[in-house]
């Protein structure tokens, strides 16, 4: 739990705009990943999408913001920001084993980290 509080803490995320089908949130951090570090990005856009009603996450790391699009009903604001919470809390939990692995096991990790969230979607 700790950890995850710190990388909230560190993120500092924050609702840029809110309008009903798309949620923007931002956070600086996301100006400073690096190149090498972007491709990620098609690993983790489907664990977001797991949550039902999420069409689309586009990430713009010049303005350190992710926008998420989504069908309301059934999402909402709340909804996405529990699931983004959710998310943090799994990766932070499990984050020494994804950095040992990403590398040499990457479809592992990710086939475990998927399994965790739909476990948490029940």
């Amino acid at each position: 739990m700790l950890k995850k509080q710190l990388i909230k803490s560190y993120l500092n995320i924050k609702v840029i705009e809110d309008n009903q089908g798309m949620l923007k949130i931002g956070s600086a951090k996301l100006k400073e990943v690096t190149d090498e570090f972007k491709p990620m990005e098609n690993e983790l856009i489907p664990l977001f999408k797991l949550l039902n009603g999420i069409t689309d996450i586009k990430i713009n790391y010049m303005e350190g913001s992710i926008m998420i699009l989504y069908v309301n009903p059934p999402l909402d604001t709340a909804k996405i920001l529990k699931w983004i919470d959710i998310i943090m809390e799994i990766l932070a939990t499990d984050m020494n084993k994804i950095k040992e692995n990403w590398e040499t096991n990457l479809d592992g990790v990710i086939s475990d980290t998927r399994k965790k969230l739909l476990a948490r979607l029940k």
